[in-house]
C-alpha cells in the first residue's frame, strides 16, 4: 500500500494541474484566432500559392470556414486580459459572449455565474438580456416621446393663452380709446348747449355742434 501511494499523484497535484491549464484552453482559441486573422489580413497564404484564405485554411490546417472564423471573432471580440479570466468557458460560451461589447460582457458576468450555466442557459440568459435591454429602450423612448409632446402641448397652451391675454388687452386699450373719443365728443357738445343757451340761440348752435 506504502508502494502504491508513492507511486500515486495526490489528488491535490492533479488539481493544480487542471486548474494552471484552464484558462489555456481560451488562451490557446484566442492565439489561434490571432494568427488567422494575421495570415487573412496579410494575405501570407499566398506564400504557399493558395489563391484564398478559406482554400488555405481548409487544405493547411483542416478547418472548415465556420470554425476558421469562430476563432478569429474570438480573437476580436476579446483581449488578452479577459479571455485570461473566462478562457476556461470553452469556444462555444465564449462565441455567445462575444456577442456583448466588453463593458456589457463584464456586468453580465458579474451578474451570472456563467461557469455553472450549461451552454444553452446562458444563451438563453443573453437573449433575455438583450430583451429586456430593448424594452427598457423602448419604454425610455416611449418617455421621451411622451415629455416632448407635454412640452409642446404646454407651450401651445402657453401661448394660446398669452395670445388671448394679448387680444383682450388690445381690445380694453380699443374700447378706453372708444369711451375716451366719446367723452370729448359728449363735452364739446355740453359745450356747444351751453353756449346756445348762453348766447339765446339753442338750435342754432346745437345744429351747428352737430355738423
Amino acid at each position: 500500500m506504502n508502494e502504491l501511494e508513492n507511486v500515486l499523484k495526490l489528488i491535490g497535484e492533479s488539481e493544480v494541474v487542471i486548474k494552471s491549464n484552464e484558462n489555456f484552453v481560451g488562451m490557446g482559441l484566442w492565439n489561434i484566432g490571432s494568427e488567422l486573422k494575421y495570415i487573412r489580413d496579410n494575405k501570407t497564404y499566398t506564400d504557399k500559392s493558395y489563391k484564398s484564405f478559406e482554400e488555405y485554411v481548409e487544405k493547411e490546417l483542416d478547418y472548415s470556414r465556420s470554425q476558421t472564423y469562430n476563432f478569429i471573432s474570438i480573437s476580436e471580440s476579446y483581449n488578452v486580459q479577459s479571455i485570461g479570466q473566462i478562457g476556461r468557458l470553452g469556444m462555444v460560451k465564449l462565441l455567445a459572449l462575444s456577442k456583448l461589447d466588453e463593458p456589457q460582457r463584464e456586468e453580465f458576468i458579474a451578474a451570472n455565474s456563467v461557469n455553472e450555466m450549461t451552454t444553452k442557459e446562458l444563451q438563453q440568459a443573453i437573449k433575455d438580456r438583450d430583451k429586456a435591454v430593448n424594452e427598457k429602450e423602448i419604454y425610455s423612448s416611449a418617455m421621451k416621446k411622451a415629455e416632448d409632446a407635454k412640452f409642446i402641448s404646454d407651450n401651445l397652451l402657453r401661448e394660446s393663452k398669452e395670445a388671448a391675454k394679448a387680444d383682450i388687452k388690445k381690445l380694453k386699450d380699443s374700447l378706453k380709446n372708444e369711451k375716451e373719443k366719446s367723452n370729448i365728443e359728449i363735452a364739446k357738445l355740453q359745450s356747444f348747449i351751453g353756449e346756445a343757451k348762453d348766447s339765446g340761440n339753442d338750435e342754432e348752435e346745437i345744429g351747428r355742434a352737430h355738423v
